[in-house]
């Protein structure tokens, strides 16, 4: 959420220079500079302020999306009698438990190797400091039903 704390702060600041980028002002600061603001100041009025506004909406599109990540979450990680699934974006997919090789815990970061339905080696990526109910739980079902896997983890 810190991600969050820092926008705010620079939407206000790209939104205020949206307008300032139509003053005068803007245009006797840069007279003459070289670099961004010589770049910038010699560009029509309507194009600096288009540029400061549309950095403006990318903040707000990076804020909504951290509050939306915040505030409805999703389950990113789940386990049944069958098999075990990851849904973070970077490890998705799904390996039954006879599937599984082998676990890699590094730091706070779970990553189980095996091979999924096609024969295609998979690596799943869980991220055990953001689960919901703690990474006990998670690893109390691998437990349960790999006990071997966890074993050679410790």
């Amino acid at each position: 959420m810190w991600g969050v704390w820092v926008l705010i702060p620079v939407t206000g600041l790209m939104t205020w220079m949206t307008f300032e980028a139509t003053t005068a002002r803007f245009e006797s600061y840069a007279d003459g500079r070289s670099g961004a603001a010589g770049a910038l100041g010699a560009l029509p009025v309507s194009i600096r302020a288009l540029f400061f506004g549309a950095c403006a909406l990318v903040c707000i599109a990076a804020i909504a999306a951290q509050l939306f990540r915040r505030f409805a979450r999703q389950v990113e990680a789940s386990a049944d009698a069958n098999a075990i699934t990851s849904r973070l974006f970077w490890g998705p997919g799904t390996l039954r438990w006879d599937a599984i090789d082998s676990l890699l815990i590094r730091g706070m970061w779970l990553y189980v190797h095996g091979t999924d339905e096609t024969g295609r080696k998979r690596r799943l990526i869980f991220d055990l400091a953001g689960l919901e109910g703690g990474p006990d739980r998670l690893l109390a079902t691998i437990e349960s039903h790999r006990p071997d896997l966890l074993s050679r983890t410790r």
